[in-house]
């Protein structure tokens, strides 16, 4: 904490993205300087992108014909191998789900703090190493995640957003907390397992209709 205060007094500006953000980065970045509610840059182009989206799944050599599930579960601070190098939390069984959604292709983006290896299949793969997030968000039909803050960028797309939250007591009690009420304020619903993932999917467009509003 001492070290990133040294880093904080260096700034200048900090960027934010809404107000509601501003008033959390205030106590959370202990910075007492001047904000820029502009928005994240790096989201510009989620917006303003002209990219072919089959070039894009030719990049990732994936069938341009399937639907595109990104997963992106985020790190564990309990769950470590040695300092500084956590263990993937792929509670999920993709493969059960790449099996029962044929039609789909899940790709797998871990947290970059993740740092062991994960076996691709006929239609799961990992896309930790893929050097854009955004081509990743961008060729995706749909986004499930946990606690991660991709659910915020993805969001701009008004894509349809899953939940995968297994360890929803431990994680908001005993690790992090949350500045949102998980259960109410999320734009979709928190899923069990992974057959009920798999029933959503089949009907994503039934999905994005019910909580396009939220």
């Amino acid at each position: 904490l001492n070290n990133f205060k040294l880093e904080v007094d260096k700034w200048d500006y900090l960027v934010s993205p809404n107000k509601f953000s501003t008033e959390k980065f205030k106590s959370a970045f202990r910075f007492e300087g001047e904000f820029l509610e502009v928005g994240y840059p790096r989201n510009d182009e989620l917006i303003n992108n002209d990219f072919d989206m089959d070039t894009l799944k030719n990049d990732l050599n994936i069938d341009k014909n399937k639907k595109v599930l990104l997963y992106t579960p985020t790190f564990r601070e309990n769950s470590f191998n040695k300092k500084g190098k956590y263990e993937a939390q792929i509670e999920l069984d993709v493969r059960l789900l790449g099996k029962q959604n044929p039609d789909w292709i899940i790709l797998v983006r871990k947290h970059y703090l993740i740092k062991n290896n994960f076996k691709r299949t006929n239609n799961v793969i990992d896309v930790s190493s893929f050097y854009s997030l955004n081509k990743l968000f961008l060729v995706s039909d749909a986004l499930l995640t946990d606690y991660s803050s991709t659910m915020f960028d993805f969001a701009i797309l008004n894509r349809p957003i899953m939940f995968y939250a297994y360890d929803l007591d431990e994680y908001q009690n005993d690790l992090r907390g949350f500045y949102l009420d998980y259960n109410k304020d999320l734009p979709g619903k928190n899923f069990l397992d992974t057959n009920e993932i798999s029933i959503s999917l089949n009907k994503i467009e039934d999905y994005k209709v019910e909580y396009k509003d939220k």
